[in-house]
């Protein structure tokens, strides 16, 4: 009954984390400052390509390469299709909080 509980927890707070996490890089952007970089379709196609394309076969390829099983190998290609500006900013932890430099060119 202790597990259960404390499964049921862990899983509202990484909910409540996900949540509160997209608010807050939301929070401090005008609708203008959203909307602008959408302007550029480019941009916006080449973005969805490389998150939904190239990461994603990347990820599989790698998956293949490495002869993982299949759990393993749909986590990576879960991974794969995440956005790469969470991942960014992931690393950039690091470097906001010990103001050294972090390793910028993985993402």
């Amino acid at each position: 009954m202790l597990m259960e509980l404390l499964s049921k927890a862990a899983t509202v707070a990484m909910l409540s984390f996900v949540v509160s996490s997209m608010l807050a890089m939301g929070a401090g952007l005008t609708v203008s400052q959203i909307s602008e970089p959408l302007r550029n379709v480019r941009l916006v196609v080449l973005a969805l390509l490389a998150n939904f394309v190239l990461m994603p076969l990347g990820a599989f390829a790698l998956a293949k390469m490495l002869w993982l099983d299949e759990p393993f190998g749909l986590g990576l290609l879960l991974l794969g299709c995440a956005a790469r500006r969470s991942c960014r900013s992931l690393l950039n932890l690091p470097r906001a909080t010990l103001h050294l430099p972090s390793a910028q060119w993985f993402c």
